[in-house]
Parts: structure tokens; C-alpha cells; sequence
């Protein structure tokens, strides 16, 4: 479990205590790190130190790091039918993240190469994937409301791009629900 390898001192004191059930929508996105890349180099191979598949997209991080906090957490969102979703759904559910409100799409899972020079910066190739089509269905904030979730969380609507013309329109909808934002 990620909470075995933070000291407990720590960890207890940054333990979520919420009366509440917290829903996240937003992107998830396996991110593929490469470290060090000092130059790419077409038609060459390039020797690297680590090649790693993280977590990534800021609905999937908002609701992990929720989770490991100890949070009461859902999670809705997209991702494909491939091994990389497999992954993610697998760490979200670890720390008893709740994908139930997942959609599986033929569309593959939005996945990051993100290449990593030694001095830290950064080159990122990214296929938007399930993430085009995330969300076009209404999200039931009444349906989640009534299960005890009592805050609604919008991760970066700008990642979504069905998302982006409506970001205020789910935020009205949740608070209508009853929901804080």
C-alpha cells in the first residue's frame, strides 16, 4: 500500500477527515516516463536508465492522492479497454478509489510519453485517446448525492475536450444536487 511508505507521524497528520463522500471527474492517463533523454535522434537507438508507467491525468491524481489520505473517493472519467486502463483501474482500486462511474472505451486510454532530459525538462508526446469522448454522458450528481457524496471536484475540464464548453454547467448541476464544488 502507498501509506506503508509514509511514517505514520506523517501520514496521520495529513489524513482526510471528512464527513462526506468526495466525486472527481476528470482525465486518466497513464503516463510512460523515459529518464534521461539528453537527445532524440532518429534512425539511432537511444540508451536510457529507466523507462516507468505512472499514474497520471489530474482526475486520476486528485482521486489516488484522496484515496491515500484515506478519503472516501469516486472517480468518473474514461478509459480504454487495453492493458494500460487495466493498470490504472488497478492503482485507483488500491487505494480504494471507486471506478464504478468509469466508462470503458474501444478508443484506447489517453497515455503520455514524457521524456526527461538530465537537467529536468521535459518533452511530452500525448494521445488524447478515451479522453475525447469523456464525460458526453450527464453525470447523475442527484444519483451520487444521494449515496453520500457531499462534494463534487472538476479536475482541469480543459484536458476533456467534451468538457471544456460545459465545466459551469456541471458545477451548477452539482450544486443543485446539493453538492459543494
Amino acid at each position: 500500500s502507498p501509506l506503508k511508505r509514509i511514517s505514520p507521524s506523517v501520514r496521520d497528520s495529513f489524513m482526510i477527515t471528512i464527513d462526506s463522500r468526495i466525486l472527481v471527474s476528470g482525465n486518466l492517463v497513464e503516463d510512460i516516463v523515459v529518464r534521461p533523454v539528453e537527445e532524440l535522434r532518429f534512425g539511432r537507438t537511444e540508451w536510457v536508465d529507466s523507462i516507468e508507467h505512472h499514474l497520471g491525468g489530474n482526475g486520476a491524481s486528485t482521486s489516488y492522492a484522496i484515496g491515500i489520505l484515506g478519503g472516501r473517493v469516486a472517480l468518473v472519467g474514461s478509459v480504454g479497454v487495453d492493458e494500460a486502463a487495466a493498470r490504472l483501474l488497478h492503482r485507483l482500486s488500491s487505494v480504494t478509489v471507486d471506478v464504478s462511474g468509469i466508462v470503458r472505451s474501444p478508443a484506447g486510454t489517453a497515455t503520455s510519453v514524457v521524456l526527461v532530459h538530465p537537467d529536468g525538462a521535459r518533452a511530452l508526446l500525448h494521445r488524447l485517446g478515451a479522453s475525447r469522448e469523456a464525460l458526453s454522458s450527464p453525470i447523475p450528481f442527484s444519483a451520487f448525492h444521494a449515496r453520500g457524496f457531499g462534494h463534487y471536484h472538476l479536475a482541469n475540464p480543459f484536458a476533456l475536450p467534451r468538457v471544456r464548453d460545459c465545466a459551469a454547467e456541471f458545477l451548477g448541476q452539482a450544486k443543485a444536487s446539493g453538492m459543494t464544488t
